[in-house]
Formats: C-alpha cells, structure tokens, sequence
C-alpha cells in the first residue's frame, strides 16, 4: 500500500485504486521556497474520478445503506442472468467481476447459487426489480445498476431478445430516458476479459466441479413458490 491500493471511492460508490499524494508546505520570500513548514499533507486520490480525500478515507467501510443497494445490485444481475432459465458459466463470472469492482469483496460460486435460490422465491424479474429499487437510486446508482446489468446481458457475447426486453424497461424503472440509458452503456468493456481481471468462462469451468450444472430455478423451487 506504499505507493497506493483499493479504495472504496464515496463519489464513484464503488471500490477503486487509489494513489497517494503528498503536498509539503514551504516558508517563501518574493515566491522563492526557502525551507518546508510543518508535516507533509498526505491525501488520498482515486485514480478513476479523480476524487481527493484524506487518508482517513481508508478507514471507510460501507454502512448499512450501502450494504442494502450492494444486495439489490447483484438480485438485478442474477436475475438478468436468470431470463433465460439458467446462469451460464461466462454470466456468473461477469457477476462475480462486477460485485467485486463495486464491493472489493469476492463472491463465491455457492453465494451466487443461493442468490438464485432466493430470486427464484420472489415473483420480480429484472425489470421489475429495477421498478421496486429505482425511486431510491440516484443518479449514481442508477448508472451502477445499468451498466452491471448490461454487462451480465451480454457476457455470453450477444444480448438475447429476451434479455433486451428486460433492459428496454429499465430507463423507466431508473427514472431516465431511453437515450440517456443507451449512453450509460454503450462502448462498455466485455466483463470477463482477462485484461480486466476477471475470470474467464474457462476458468470459471476448471474451477468448478466436474458434476456441477448452472444454477437454475429447478421444478422444486418453482413448487415452493406455488
């Protein structure tokens, strides 16, 4: 952490690199620095918005609030994920990623699957989840929720016409217009690719177990829903 490190940034509202600056303060004459007065200031800067903070802004740890909107941000994912029926291994490491940049926490294979669990319990889709969170966004959040959303429609490559449908809805259930929705994700960087950091579909697939399927809402949960 010397040089710099992750961040939770409070003006992207997610976790960021950060580098550090040091501003040393001088005794002049006629503008001539002559000698350094006092300690160094040393302050914190985010090296996406460019946002500066003091040091103390490494101690932040998001409250209650925050933890809230982290949980409604990945039901909308998972529930993108899930128009189709099943999550496929290149969507639940987009889901992964993304959690990740906007938390600095990883998710886990199981805590994603039992996400699904709980969305197949609650009668929303993706579109609808946007409907129910979106009065309380702002304008920040709505960008969060719109470009993770996205990502996750098109981490298998394409955006399904099932998946578009329920962006369609968004712009509405986030408060903006269609144009300003189209703006927030277009030209965004394909989530899964390794010079992101993220993790690959084969990967994903190496790491999981031979017998293990995608997650889906299975005939079981659909029973208990009945």
């Amino acid at each position: 952490m010397r040089g710099g490190g992750d961040f939770f940034c409070p003006q992207c509202y997610q976790s960021r690199r950060f580098r550090f600056q040091v501003v040393y303060q001088y005794a002049t004459i006629m503008m001539w620095p002559l000698w350094r007065i006092g300690p160094p200031e040393k302050s914190v800067v985010c090296q996406t918005c460019g946002a500066v903070f003091s040091d103390a802004i490494l101690e932040y740890e998001p409250d209650a609030a925050d933890r809230q909107f982290f949980a409604e941000v990945l039901r909308v994912n998972v529930l993108m994920a899930m128009v189709e029926g099943r999550l496929e291994p290149a969507e639940i490491a987009a889901i992964q990623r993304l959690y990740q940049q906007l938390t600095g926490q990883r998710l886990t294979r199981t805590e994603i699957e039992d996400e699904v669990r709980q969305a197949c319990e609650d009668d929303v889709d993706a579109a609808g989840m946007v409907r129910r969170i979106g009065r309380s966004l702002g304008g920040e959040g709505a960008r969060i929720v719109a470009q993770q959303a996205f990502q996750v429609a098109a981490a298998t490559g394409h955006v399904s016409p099932n998946r578009q449908a329920q962006l369609d809805q968004f712009p509405a259930g986030l408060g903006i217009s269609p144009a300003d929705f189209q703006r927030l994700v277009e030209d965004l960087p394909p989530v899964t690719d390794e010079r992101h950091g993220g993790l690959t579909e084969a990967g994903l697939q190496q790491s999981a177990p031979a017998t293990g399927t995608p997650p889906e809402c299975t005939s079981e949960n659909q029973e208990q829903e009945s």
